[in-house]
């Protein structure tokens, strides 16, 4: 039972660092892309940036590059990339009401 447990919280780490930031990487850089391909432009943004972020923030502090920061960035991706879709939807919104 151990083992399932460890599995299924690892699956939902790379869910929660790999999937969530690319799909929203994705709709915040090519909003008018359909779902697939911008899932994939996502990903392979995540995939060139973050690496670099956590490499050049690991040597800044001097630790190494760990779960925490992974989650930590990817929580920042998120957050950030969520954020700035609700302030293009505001600012649509208020343009439409003008």
């Amino acid at each position: 039972m151990d083992t399932i447990i460890t599995y299924a919280a690892e699956i939902l780490l790379f869910v929660y660092v790999v999937i969530a930031p690319a799909m929203v990487l994705g709709k915040v850089l090519y909003p008018r892309q359909p779902r697939s391909p911008r899932f994939a432009l996502g990903m392979v943004v995540h995939l060139a940036v973050t690496p670099v972020a956590a490499f050049t923030l690991a040597m800044l502090s001097g630790g190494n590059v760990s779960t925490y920061l992974l989650v930590a960035l990817a929580t920042l991706l998120v957050v950030g990339g969520l954020a700035l879709q609700v302030v293009l939807l505001k600012r649509k919104h208020q343009v439409l009401e003008e």
